[in-house]
């Protein structure tokens, strides 16, 4: 059995190797703002951000794309933001402008980054 068991791991290694990689997000959010219309309203949505010929380019795209939500070239004006990047995830917290230790968030986001084969599709089967 193990050179048969060999044989599938080499099919699969080369099939994914030869497909293209897709990379996605999740984009989750949470609005806790009273003011707000989307207030306790929570969204999650796939989202494509590009392909890749090989694994290995996809997830440097996934790491670049990191590096850009987490460390963003420009400030906010309407909010103090804080972020926390635990893997391939990026949570943002929203608080007020100026705000104090006490005050509490008024909305957040996660974005948690896959790359895949361009065969699978997060989003589960499609209806037709």
């Amino acid at each position: 059995t193990a050179p048969l068991a060999f044989g599938f791991f080499v099919l699969a290694t080369s099939a994914s190797a030869e497909c293209a990689w897709v990379l996605w997000v999740l984009d989750e959010r949470l609005g806790d703002d009273p003011k707000d219309r989307n207030w306790g309203a929570q969204t999650m949505r796939w989202i494509v951000l590009g392909a890749a010929s090989s694994e290995t380019e996809c997830h440097r795209r996934l790491r670049d794309a990191i590096e850009r939500v987490a460390h963003p070239d420009f400030p906010r004006l309407d909010a103090d933001v804080m972020y926390k990047v635990t893997g391939d995830t990026v949570t943002l917290l929203f608080f007020p402008k100026d705000s104090k230790p006490t005050d509490t968030m008024t909305r957040s986001q996660t974005f948690r980054y896959a790359c895949l084969p361009d065969t699978l599709d997060p989003r589960g089967p499609r209806g037709k």
